[in-house]
């Protein structure tokens, strides 16, 4: 199952990509979850709430969550399913976690809702949870910009690179260590990068990245 939801996932995450165009920002995060393993956004600012758009891929479906806070490192309360969205303006982030008993394959948002005058993107770090052989990238970046990371263990870090039109092009830059933090650069007909993170650990691999724009 592995190998069909990470082959699937290429596609997903490109066609991800393209659908909210080829803008100098975009803002998927998409990976492979083992069971018992959590992966969330970052966050987007919002005075009208916001939603989480995505593509999840599992023989028993992942939970997904919506998260609220008043600061961007304030307490996060969820937003249920089918709650209206707080009054004012909030940080959002989106969390999937896969089940005891089936990995999960993830591409997916946080995104604004319609009629927000007040937001913003790509505020905060990426967070995950991961079992050994799970695997998380997300962030959005060009050529100079950086790639900071941190895990309680060793990972194994590389970034997603794409041309640009947005068509996945591979996996560069590959550190393995418990922190990165370098500038990337791309070469040939690459334009983007996301960062990724797979555990290529024994033990569970609690981790933080993001891409820092220069």
């Amino acid at each position: 199952m592995n190998g069909t939801i990470h082959a699937a996932l290429s596609t997903a995450l490109g066609a991800g990509l393209l659908t909210f165009g080829v803008a100098t920002r975009a803002y998927a995060d998409e990976g492979y979850l083992p069971p018992n393993s959590r992966a969330c956004t970052d966050q987007v600012r919002s005075d009208r709430g916001a939603f989480i758009y995505g593509r999840f891929m599992s023989d028993d479906p992942p939970t997904r969550r919506l998260f609220y806070s008043e600061t961007p490192d304030g307490e996060a309360v969820e937003l249920a399913p089918g709650d209206p969205p707080p009054e004012g303006v909030f940080f959002f982030r989106a969390c999937v976690t896969s089940t005891d008993s089936a990995p999960a394959g993830y591409t997916f948002f946080v995104l604004p809702n319609a009629g927000a005058t007040d937001f913003a993107f790509d505020i905060g770090s990426h967070t995950a949870e991961l079992e050994p052989g799970g695997k998380a990238c997300g962030g959005f970046g060009q050529d100079q910009d950086g790639r900071f990371g941190e895990s309680n263990v060793a990972i194994l870090w590389t970034v997603n690179t794409f041309d640009g039109d947005l068509n996945p092009l591979g996996e560069t830059s590959p550190v393995t260590a418990d922190s990165v933090n370098d500038v990337i650069t791309l070469a040939g007909d690459a334009r983007y990068f996301s960062i990724c993170a797979t555990n290529t650990s024994d033990g569970r691999a609690t981790l933080d990245f993001d891409v820092v724009q220069n």
